[in-house]
């Protein structure tokens, strides 16, 4: 969140953008309320939940793999947290620990984005 927020205010992208795109990092559900609620456009946020999943799931496990990491719980849990049900659906095909652990992670970033987005926006996008 904090990187995307860094990214949208250098680029002087308007208040409406910024809360849309800051929970991208959760599930669909987690994303329109956390960008309802703090002014956004539900729309944008679903939109970039979508863009992120599945630029995550096609090139998730190929940079994963480029990068050496071979443990099932790292490949699980990073497919999970990065792109969401899509990555979990890419993490289950590789096998059934990969998908637990990415269905965990996933479950745990849209968690703690609802617990952390309203604070980025009230901190930082004002």
């Amino acid at each position: 969140m904090a990187t995307v927020l860094l990214i949208t205010k250098a680029g002087g992208l308007s208040r409406e953008i910024v809360v849309s795109i800051i929970p991208k990092s959760s599930t669909i559900p987690f994303a329109v309320d956390v960008a309802t609620m703090a002014g956004g456009n539900p729309a944008l946020a679903v939109a970039f939940v979508v863009a992120t999943g599945t630029f995550g799931s096609v090139i998730g496990l190929i940079l994963l793999t480029r990068f050496k990491i071979y443990d099932p719980v790292g490949r699980g849990l990073a497919m999970g947290t990065v792109s969401h049900g899509q990555g979990t659906a890419m993490a289950l095909l590789e096998g059934e620990q990969q998908g637990s652990m990415s269905g965990l992670a996933m479950g745990l970033a849209g968690i703690f984005t609802s617990l952390l987005a309203p604070v980025f926006v009230v901190w930082f996008v004002g």
